[in-house]
This record gives C-alpha cells, structure tokens and sequence, in this order.
C-alpha cells in the first residue's frame, strides 16, 4: 500500500513540476514600474535550455510508462499464477500509471500550446 501511495505521488509531483516549466515563466513583477524586455538573445537561449529539458522528460516518461507497461503484464501474469499472493488492483493500478506516463508528453505540449500561443511566449514579427 504505500508503494502505490509513493507512486502515485511521484506521478503526481512529476506532472505539477513540468507541466509548469512547459507553459513558460509567469508575467514579471515590475513593481509598478514598466518592465524592461530581455534581449533576443537571452530569450534565444532560454528557449533552447526549455527545449532541451521537455526532451529529456519526454524521452523519460516514455521509457518509464514502457517499464510500468512491462511490470503490469508481469504481474497479470503472476496474479494468473497465484490469484491469492498478488491481488488484481496492483496490475491495474500498474496499467494505469503506464497509460498516464505514455500520454502525459502530448497532453502537457497540448497544455503549453493552450498556455502560451502556437509560437511560445514570443509572437512572430
């Protein structure tokens, strides 16, 4: 039980921290004086840095919704097995955090779409 509670609260920390580095920094407080714009070239990079870590949490979710996927038809099979020793929530719960982990990349670039506009923070000249 508190494997499953761990789980699920790593799965839940995981979405809340990127979904909000994927939809951008917030509105800068000026302090009631008129904000001064960064220049492209800070943006530029700050741009590649977001780009290179939504990758690299891509390619994480992926391979770890693959090693849930695999883990929950392990246990399918040892609840086939021995229905008494491994009880069928924990497949299930297994499948479900798989599926979450598989589609959680498209929904959060759907979100920062939503978020920021089809060309990020920046609109095209």
């Amino acid at each position: 039980m508190k494997l499953k509670k761990s789980i699920v609260f790593s799965l839940c920390l995981s979405l809340a921290s990127t979904s909000s580095l994927w939809a951008g920094p917030s509105r800068p407080r000026s302090g009631g004086r008129a904000a001064v714009a960064p220049s492209a070239s800070v943006v530029t990079q700050q741009n590649r840095e977001v780009t290179n870590l939504t990758q690299l949490v891509t390619a994480a979710s992926y391979i770890a919704g693959l090693g849930f996927a695999v883990g929950a038809i392990m246990k399918f099979k040892m609840h086939k097995d021995n229905p008494t020793q491994v009880p069928i929530g924990t497949p299930m719960s297994l499948v479900f955090i798989a599926g979450a982990l598989l589609f959680m990349p498209s929904i959060l670039a759907e979100e920062s779409v939503a978020k920021t506009g089809p060309y990020g923070l920046i609109e095209p000249n």
